[in-house]
């Protein structure tokens, strides 16, 4: 196009071939997370990521083992996940000052990844449980029961490629 060549993935079209209707090649599909990315982190306005922000990272600095725990995927959330068929549940201990280090780290707006699926810390991302595009109602989010019904967790802290995303309703995959 215009004398310059271009490339695409036609999986997902082959698939689905109104997905593939019209390409718009102005920008590739990491820039346009990328410039969504920023408009968020300027606006703050991942009602998710302010939930833990706001609430987690106070527990996390504290060292508050039991609300911590609160904010982190287990057997009963779990059953919500049935496509994390091999999860590996975090060790959440005192001592697990790699885990603490990382997750106090990970709590920041400037720490978020393109694709919303979480944020970076020192050396690794904290997964959170679905990938989050705006506010949430607050009002939804007044005690610790509606908290869990609206997923307020986070998967897990593990190294960045353990968290992946593809297709256009974005389908999760992890590895922990």
């Amino acid at each position: 196009m215009n004398g310059k060549p271009h490339y695409i993935d036609i999986r997902g079209c082959k698939k689905n071939p109104k997905m593939c209707a019209e390409v718009n090649i102005e920008f590739s599909d990491y820039e346009k997370d990328w410039i969504a990315m920023k408009k968020h982190q300027k606006n703050k306005d991942i009602g998710y990521l302010n939930v833990l922000i706001e609430e987690l990272k106070p527990c996390v600095v504290k060292r508050d083992i039991p609300c911590i725990q609160k904010y982190f995927l287990d057997e009963e959330d779990k059953g919500d996940y049935y496509e994390y068929t091999n999860y590996v549940f975090p060790n959440i201990a005192a001592d697990n000052e790699v885990l603490l280090k990382e997750l106090e780290a990970c709590l920041d707006y400037d720490k978020l990844l393109p694709h919303l699926m979480g944020t970076r810390g020192i050396d690794r991302v904290c997964i959170w449980t679905g990938r989050q595009t705006g506010p949430l109602d607050e009002k939804t989010l007044k005690t610790e029961q509606d908290k869990r019904e609206n997923k307020i967790l986070i998967m897990g802290v593990s190294f960045p490629e353990a968290v992946r995303i593809s297709g256009a309703d974005y389908p999760i995959y992890h590895t922990l």
